[in-house]
C-alpha cells in the first residue's frame, strides 16, 4: 500500500503501474547501449593507449561524465526539435503503437540518459583492460605465440569486466534517476 495522492486523489499503486512501462521503455534500451558502447570505446581506448583516438575518447568520456543532464536535453531539444525539426518536443508512443513513432518519440531521452553511464563504463573498462594487460598471464600467453585477437579478447577482456558488472548494477539507479529529468 503506497498511499494516496493527494494532487491526483487516485492511488499511488495506480499511478506507478500506469507510468512504470514508460520508463522501463526510456531505461531499458538506455542501459543496454550504454553497456555496449561503454564497453567498446573502452577496449578502443586501452587497445590504442597513448593514441590520438584514446586521447580523444577519454576527453570525450570525461566530459560527458561532467555535462548535466538537463542540460543535454535542453541543448538536443533546442536543436533537434526546434531547429532541425527532425524530432517531436515532446510526448511518448509505445513501441505496441507503432515502432517508428516510439523511436522517434523515445530517440532523444535514450540518448540523453546514456550519457553518463556510457562514459563511466567506457572510463572504467579503459583502466581494468590496462591492468590486465600488464598481468604476468598475459605475458605469458604472449611469450606462447597466443594471437593478439584472443589475448585481448579471451583472456584480458573477461577478467576486466568482473568489476564493471558491479559497476553497471551501481549505474541503473542513475539512468532511473535520470528518466525522471529526461522523461
Amino acid at each position: 500500500n503506497f498511499g494516496h495522492s493527494l494532487i491526483l486523489n487516485v492511488e499511488i499503486a495506480d499511478l506507478i503501474k500506469t507510468r512504470m512501462p514508460v520508463t522501463l521503455w526510456l531505461t531499458v534500451p538506455a542501459m543496454l547501449l550504454s553497456i555496449i558502447f561503454g564497453v567498446v570505446i573502452g577496449i578502443v581506448c586501452a587497445t590504442h593507449r597513448g593514441s590520438f583516438l584514446d586521447q580523444f575518447l577519454t576527453v570525450l568520456m570525461t566530459a560527458m561524465n561532467g555535462i548535466p543532464i538537463f542540460w543535454i536535453g535542453i541543448m538536443l531539444i533546442y536543436l533537434f526539435g526546434v531547429q532541425l525539426k527532425l524530432l517531436p518536443l515532446m510526448g511518448f508512443s509505445s513501441p505496441a503503437d507503432g515502432v517508428k513513432d516510439y523511436l522517434l518519440h523515445a530517440a532523444m531521452p535514450i540518448f540523453i540518459m546514456t550519457f553518463g553511464p556510457l562514459s563511466s563504463i567506457a572510463r572504467q573498462v579503459r583502466t581494468n583492460m590496462l591492468e590486465v594487460i600488464n598481468q604476468d598471464y598475459i605475458r605469458t600467453s604472449k611469450a606462447f605465440g597466443l594471437s593478439t585477437w584472443k589475448i585481448r579478447y579471451k583472456y584480458a577482456l573477461k577478467n576486466s569486466l568482473i568489476p564493471v558488472i558491479t559497476l553497471i548494477a551501481l549505474q541503473v539507479r542513475s539512468i532511473v534517476g535520470g528518466s525522471l529529468l529526461a522523461e
